[in-house]
């Protein structure tokens, strides 16, 4: 009885071993293939390692060390295959721009990253090129190491450089028209001046002399002289006027003296009267008069560009009615010119023969060379709105 006993304890003991026989052939089996994941995982890192298009460091994150380092790093900065490992980072002449002390490597295994957008280096050669340097800290086989991707941004940063002198010389060029469409306007107003003076002073008189002649001469014919003659003196008398008239207009559109006497409101306000007189359209002129003077060439150009678009609106657009409110906001006064004509369609480049867009252009490049800003809304059939914005100097 006692015998049976033990045989079947012996036979569960043995039952119990093949199991574990079998649990440890599977463990052994598991390792293998966690072995062979792990050779394989390793093998792909070297080879992304090997053939990475990027510098790759990597130092112990104890001491700093340099523990490996890639081929392209090696290429890049011009070092054989062994002169770097082993020595430390901040210690080699290439780094000691980004690595100049063990405190800024302290900065780096305090904070576990650092990065770098734009820092300069030397080559072996002393040659300089701009990197990109990104520094991560983390584990291997329980061993903190730092890894330090550095990417060559010379060829970028020369592109960089050569569109940043491209825009400089635009941006130059572009000041020098623009002083030049100011200096080709001052000669246009200084001519109109002159020629307005000129008429003034000149044919305005002889005019004045002639009308008055004329007038004199009917006084002495008058009751001796026949019908036709009267008649005849009589249309001289009104073709001498309306050629007065004329000149007198002309005067005021070479360079209104309201202007040069009174400031950009009250020649604004005159100029509205005046559009009502010649043409019979409503130029309504609405808003504050400010008490300080902008400077007189600054005027003129204002004059000059609010005069186009009302001239555009009428002549173009057929408006009936045109409203012209000024404001001051904070150190900008706002021009704001609304009519009732037709209209036109911005996008399109050529409306009526492509004047209006040529005046268009005119008067952006004046607000331009005063330091201003023009805006044109408009829409087939639903009028203009024209903005002008300028700084008060």
């Amino acid at each position: 009885m006692q015998s049976k006993n033990v045989q079947g304890a012996h036979h569960i003991s043995n039952a119990d071993l093949n199991t574990r026989i079998v649990q440890m052939e599977d463990e052994l089996v598991a390792q293998e293939i966690s072995a062979q994941d792990l050779q394989d995982s390793e093998k792909r890192y070297r080879r992304l390692f090997e053939s990475a298009q990027d510098g790759i460091l990597i130092l112990d994150a104890e001491t700093g060390k340099v523990v490996d380092v890639n081929p392209f790093l090696l290429k890049l900065l011009g070092y054989p295959c062994d002169a770097l490992y082993g020595q430390y980072i901040w210690e080699l002449g290439v780094f000691k721009d980004i690595a100049a002390s063990k405190k800024a490597f302290k900065t780096l295994q305090d904070n576990e990253y650092i990065r770098y957008d734009d820092l300069p280096l030397k080559t072996i050669d002393g040659r300089p090129i701009a990197v990109e340097f990104v520094s991560n800290l983390y584990f291997v086989d329980h061993t903190k190491v730092i890894q330090c991707n550095i990417r060559d941004i010379t060829a970028r940063k020369r592109e960089e450089e050569k569109r940043k002198q491209t825009g400089a010389k635009l941006l130059e060029s572009y000041k020098k028209i623009k002083e030049l469409h100011r200096r080709l306007a001052e000669m246009e107003e200084a001519k109109k001046r002159n020629l307005s003076t000129m008429l003034h002073d000149d044919f305005g008189q002889k005019l004045t002399a002639l009308s008055m002649s004329l007038n004199l001469i009917k006084l002495e014919v008058n009751g001796s002289a026949k019908e036709k003659t009267i008649s005849r003196l009589d249309d001289a008398i009104s073709l001498v006027e309306s050629l007065g008239d004329q000149i007198h207009t002309i005067i005021s559109d070479l360079r209104p003296t309201v202007l040069d006497n009174f400031g950009i409101y009250a020649a604004l306000k005159w100029y509205g009267q005046q559009c009502k007189l010649r043409t019979g359209v409503d130029v309504i002129i609405s808003g504050e008069e400010f008490d300080k003077r902008l400077p007189l060439q600054v005027e003129i150009i204002i004059y000059r560009i609010i005069q186009e678009a009302v001239n555009n609106a009428i002549k173009h657009s057929g408006a009936s009615h045109v409203d012209l409110s000024i404001n001051k906001k904070k150190e900008m006064l706002h021009f704001t010119i609304i009519d009732n004509g037709k209209g036109f369609d911005i996008d399109k480049k050529s409306n009526a023969g492509g004047k209006i867009c040529l005046g268009m252009d005119i008067m952006q490049e004046r607000a331009e060379s005063i330091e201003g800003s023009l805006t044109v809304k408009s829409a087939p059939g639903k009028g203009t709105k024209i903005t002008l914005e300028v700084p008060i100097i």
